[in-house]
């Protein structure tokens, strides 16, 4: 090679990482388990630098890159302008009543992440902690930035930080919990409960806090994303919670056509360890007695295979809507909440 990729400002560099995110998207480096995938990649960087350069090379020149905060916003904006690029912050989202982003899930990458911070007024050293539901990149690429805030907790189950912990340099302020076991974080009680997902230990959250009067009244909240399907108990969390978060994640037929993905990969996203469509979620919701919503945000969009309209159009007929609750779609490209 004639370039030398540990410097970030050659092309060969930049070409490359273009390249990695299209075949992440594509599907190029799927795999059962993450050594698997890592070991793709480095192959296919190898491949790409002519024997030269591998995995941990590139990482070392995308960090000095990113670095360079402008020279990210302007690959990001030429490689958004591309019908199959998934948004890396599609997965981003936070809510709090009285602090908007303080609970925020989707480390996808430390400088979209920090970003969105920004743009609510937060820094990442602002953040309390970090909730991960499990450990699938789209989820967890981020704790590798915010790790180097050594007092900022990352709560996970076992599975899941066995899973992502051999991808860092460095380990994290891990707090474990056990799935299924109730456990507290300042005014927070916090219920991880199971979802069917293609992942480890794959969990939802329900918090709740505050007290039964005036000042500080009693309110929830119910994190549901990544699930094929929604069981008995999950349904009773949904029912609860007074502010719900749950996914839309696909037009099924906009799924059905997609050109890009294999047939493999359609039947994982659809099938019952996969992700609910738009119209799952509205039939789940509708079948719901006696919910306590009062704000539902849909999220968690697949860019290529859904679409904002779609899923305004649909939900705009959910019953309670517009009456009994507010309902919002999360936008995959800007992670904004857009009333329904």
């Amino acid at each position: 090679m004639s370039e030398n990729i540990l410097n970030p400002n050659t092309a060969t560099f930049v070409n490359l990482q273009k390249s990695l995110i299209v075949g992440n998207e594509e599907g190029r480096f799927n795999s059962d388990d993450n050594q698997t995938g890592r070991e793709k990649q480095n192959a296919f960087i190898r491949e790409v630098t002519e024997g030269e350069y591998g995995l941990p090379d590139f990482l070392k020149a995308q960090e000095e890159y990113y670095k360079d905060t402008q020279k990210f916003l302007d690959m990001k904006k030429e490689i958004d302008s591309k019908p199959w690029y998934e948004n890396p912050i599609e997965n981003i989202f936070g809510y709090d009543q009285y602090r908007p982003g303080a609970l925020r899930e989707g480390l996808r990458n430390p400088v979209t992440d920090e970003l969105l911070l920004n743009e609510e007024g937060l820094s990442a050293e602002a953040l309390d902690a970090v909730f991960l539901t499990h450990e699938h990149n789209d989820h967890s690429a981020g704790v590798r930035g915010l790790s180097k805030f050594g007092r900022l907790p990352f709560f996970a189950n076992q599975d899941t930080i066995q899973a992502i912990q051999p991808k860092l340099q460095k380990r994290p302020n891990w707090k474990v919990f056990e799935t299924g076991k109730q456990f507290s974080f300042g005014p927070f009680k916090i219920h991880p409960f199971s979802v069917p997902h293609d992942a480890y230990d794959p969990v939802g959250f329900y918090f709740e806090w505050g007290k039964d009067d005036l000042f500080n009244p009693h309110s929830s909240l119910a994190w549901v994303t990544d699930l094929g399907y929604v069981p008995t108990l999950v349904k009773e969390r949904i029912r609860q919670a007074k502010i719900l978060v749950v996914e839309a994640n696909h037009c099924s037929k906009m799924l059905e056509d997609d050109q890009k993905r294999p047939w493999s990969l359609k039947q994982r996203i659809r099938g019952r360890h996969g992700h609910l469509s738009n119209d799952n979620t509205f039939e789940m919701l509708e079948s719901i007695e006696g919910s306590c919503w009062e704000k539902v945000f849909l999220m968690h969009l697949s860019k290529d295979c859904n679409d904002i309209k779609k899923v305004q159009d649909k939900f705009a007929g959910l019953r309670g809507q517009g009456s009994r609750f507010s309902t919002f779609v999360v936008d995959p490209s800007s992670a904004k909440t857009i009333p329904i």
